[in-house]
């Protein structure tokens, strides 16, 4: 049922609301009579008629404890049919309104401002005899529908087309991801409506669903600012644009399209530069690898890899390695597969196969452009490879990412490339293996516990942020005579240990012991999850 009685929801939404001065105020004056803590009444909209004006923060509080996402209703034309389901009195007495209605599914969206639980809203609902599907809205948005549902009496309503409605919802969704950290946006088609999704700390989320009839509309929307083909709806493009926003600076947003089955969908990447760090001291290495990294920075050649999944945060640590050693005296070139992050005084190179502009084209190329320090944004075949080789074993520093699962791994990976394990055992000097994990709320977390807890600084999550976990390896002698003997990983690993190494889980562990992160989070290390 999707009216919410479940006790802990509501408790949460309780403490969202107490952290609010005035809120707390009004509820600690009403008798235990008018408010229970423990068990579910309509509690946001009895706040609402005494804080009409606070209606956008009660919502808030709703959100980060439901995690149920907002209907955009300025992008949803009047449901007529939704009066086959409710009468408009019902839907006044509820505070709901219906928006969409999959036939096929048997799914009726509905939006409300208060889910929490009422015996009416629940027989209404059951009554439907379809599934529910819950957004959120303010009240006096669906006031206003319903009291336009009052004024039409056609079957079909025909609205005009909500330009501004469409260019202030795409800036909505930008501004307010990037307000919540998010670093994709996903508006992708379903059934009977569309939706928006933020990535937060590594995890999707539903934010908001708006009308199925204004999908293509949204998605021209952003190809025009990303100079795109809005005719082109057959083959998968890309773009980019900068937007202001009101947070930040400039905001650099990458834009994909792949059609679909549903239509088109939209992918949109957000880098903000500023977020970069400065030096490898705020990355979350242990202080003893950061000592053995500093050490092989300062030297003039060899090859540092860094390994891991995608979205582990290679290209992070990669660019505050190169904060971190970028300097006047030296000549500093990346080669990336796109350039995401602008680095002043260094010369960045974007990879273009389609105009023979490859890793192994401009690599080559730069090796006679006298350079002190390269970074190549990933080794992805075995030319690659040996070139990255070739170059370390020349006078240059390289900086480059491999997906492997672990720092072991690596090596042995670059043999199976076609590297022969001498020309290994020259260059590489160290490997960094990395996932990211969400760190517990330094707001709302509790000093003696390491189990999320929610306030409105979080969204209700409990997480704020992420920080890397590392398994540092240095390429000692040991493990080079390993390496020249083709040993097998599980030697190289045992090796590495017996020198000090730690794995990903150990050092993980280490931040749960200070409070900084949970227990499950050093799970999904070791289970092998890594969407995290």
């Amino acid at each position: 049922m999707v009216v919410l009685n479940s006790e802990n929801i509501w408790q949460k939404f309780y403490a969202l609301l107490l952290q609010h001065k005035e809120f707390k105020f009004f509820i600690e004056k009403r008798s235990t009579f008018e408010i229970n803590i423990k068990k579910p009444f309509p509690l946001a909209r009895l706040l609402l008629q005494h804080f009409p004006d606070k209606e956008d923060e009660i919502l808030s509080c709703i959100k980060a404890a439901t995690q149920i996402p907002q209907a955009y209703l300025p992008l949803f034309p009047i449901f007529i049919k939704g009066t086959q389901f409710f009468s408009l009195k019902e839907m006044s007495a509820l505070g709901i309104i219906p928006i969409a209605f999959s036939e096929k599914e048997k799914l009726l969206a509905i939006a409300l401002f208060d889910p929490f639980f009422s015996s009416d809203l629940k027989k209404g609902f059951k009554k439907t005899g379809v599934r529910i599907v819950p957004f959120l809205s303010p009240l006096t948005s669906i006031r206003s529908c319903i009291d336009m549902l009052h004024l039409t009496n056609a079957d079909a309503y025909d609205a005009a087309f909500p330009a501004k409605d469409i260019v202030d919802f795409v800036d909505r969704i930008i501004n307010e991801a990037a307000k919540n950290g998010a670093s994709d946006i996903h508006i992708e088609g379903l059934s009977a409506w569309s939706r928006v999704r933020f990535r937060i700390d590594g995890y999707c989320r539903a934010v908001y669903s708006f009308s199925l009839d204004f999908h293509p509309a949204i998605i021209s929307r952003i190809k025009i600012m990303a100079s795109m083909d809005i005719s082109d709806k057959r083959r998968p493009q890309d773009g980019q644009f900068n937007i202001k926003t009101g947070s930040q600076d400039f905001l650099d947003v990458r834009v994909s399209s792949l059609p679909t089955v549903d239509g088109e969908k939209i992918a949109l990447r957000l880098l903000d530069s500023s977020k970069i760090p400065d030096n490898i001291y705020q990355l979350g290495f242990e202080q003893r690898d950061l000592e053995l990294l500093e050490k092989l920075l300062s030297q003039k050649e060899g090859l540092i890899l860094v390994t891991g999944p995608t979205g582990s945060g290679k290209s992070t640590t990669l660019h505050a390695l190169i904060k971190q050693v970028n300097a006047l005296t030296l000549n500093v070139t990346t080669i990336e597969d796109p350039v995401e992050r602008f680095h002043e005084g260094i010369n960045q190179v974007e990879v273009d196969e389609r105009a023979g502009r490859t890793f192994e084209v401009v690599l080559r190329s730069l090796l006679r452009q006298d350079p002190d320090i390269i970074l190549v944004g990933e080794i992805r075949d075995s030319e690659t490879a040996h070139l990255v080789m070739r170059a370390a074993l020349t006078g240059h520093l390289v900086l480059s990412t491999l997906h492997t699962d672990d720092a072991a791994n690596a090596p042995l990976r670059l043999i199976e490339m076609g590297v022969p394990p001498f020309l290994i055992v020259s260059s590489l000097k160290a490997v960094v293996s990395q996932r990211l994990i969400r760190l517990l709320c330094p707001l709302c977390k509790k000093p003696d516990s390491n189990s999320p807890v929610g306030c409105s600084y979080c969204g209700g999550r409990g997480f704020h942020g992420r920080v890397g976990v590392f398994e540092y390896l240095p390429i000692t002698e040991r493990v080079q005579e390993l390496l020249l003997h083709k040993a097998p990983v599980q030697k190289i690993r045992t090796q590495a240990r017996k020198e000090g190494m730690r794995t990903l889980v150990e050092n993980g562990m280490l931040k749960v012991e200070r409070g900084l992160t949970t227990y499950e989070e050093i799970l999904s290390i070791s289970s092998g999850r890594t969407g995290i």
